[in-house]
């Protein structure tokens, strides 16, 4: 019942709870959000007054085909059955929605990829959502805050796998840069509670983000961001002296070689 990276959910809980002392926003982008454990937490958070929000798929973009059951982690009992990841999610959504919990928003990011028919079908929902990201944003001042990326999809019903977080403390330059892109994510999404059909609208308008420090971002609403990206990359990869360590869940460069 904690989904798939238990260890790396409980830290992130505790470090949001920590610093949930002296933010004054909080932002979480997540390919899937449908652990009821980092809800509560964040639910927890906002209700003591930090704002925050969420930025997820619709619905169609969670699988409804793979049915399995949860089990409590410190119990190891059975708690719900045949069951599939949009079924959890749906209930979340639901409830939050139903509630409008104070301080707290749901956001859906409608942007969908035009895939080929010769792409092999991938274990996700009916639609093609392009949101893949699974990041937050902690902003304590306009001085200092905290980025957090992770490999983890922190989702129940996710096969247990070796994955990885990586906690940031941002400057004042890498703080307004990380928060410009999850503005310009959260202008391009629409509240849960006004979702009705995210293909019609699915258009992104364009933003254009001059990033300066070491922080790149990419998105398809980021004019240039996956070229800036791939250059940014390799002029590193080429400036090494001794050795070079690359950690990357999905390489998609536009050229390769």
């Amino acid at each position: 019942d904690l989904g798939c990276s238990p260890k790396i959910l409980e830290e992130l809980i505790n470090f949001i709870d920590a610093k949930a002392v002296v933010a004054q926003e909080i932002h979480f982008a997540l390919y899937l959000f449908n652990n009821q454990k980092l809800n509560e937490a964040l639910l927890r958070i906002a209700n003591n007054g930090v704002t925050t929000t969420v930025t997820t798929l619709p619905l169609e973009g969670y699988d409804a085909q793979a049915r399995g059951d949860i089990y409590s982690h410190e119990t190891g009992e059975r708690v719900a059955q045949n069951v599939t990841k949009k079924d959890i999610a749906e209930d979340l959504f639901g409830e939050i929605i139903k509630n409008s919990p104070q301080n707290f928003r749901l956001l859906f990011y409608p942007h969908i990829y035009i895939r080929s028919s010769r792409v092999r079908p991938f274990s996700r929902g009916k639609m093609p959502y392009s949101l893949h990201i699974k990041s937050a944003f902690i902003k304590v001042s306009k001085d200092l805050s905290y980025s957090v990326l992770t490999s983890s999809n922190l989702a129940i019903r996710d096969l247990r796998k070796h994955e990885i977080m990586l906690i940031v403390e941002n400057d004042r330059e890498e703080t307004s840069e990380a928060l410009s892109f999850f503005n310009g994510l959260e202008k391009q999404s629409i509240e849960a509670s006004k979702y009705v059909d995210g293909i019609e609208n699915g258009q992104s308008q364009r933003l254009q983000m001059e990033l300066t420090t070491g922080h790149i971002f990419t998105a398809p609403f980021i004019d240039g961001s996956n070229e800036r990206a791939e250059k940014l990359i390799k002029e590193t990869i080429r400036s090494a002296k001794n050795r070079i360590l690359i950690c990357a869940q999905h390489i998609a460069g536009l050229k390769y070689g």
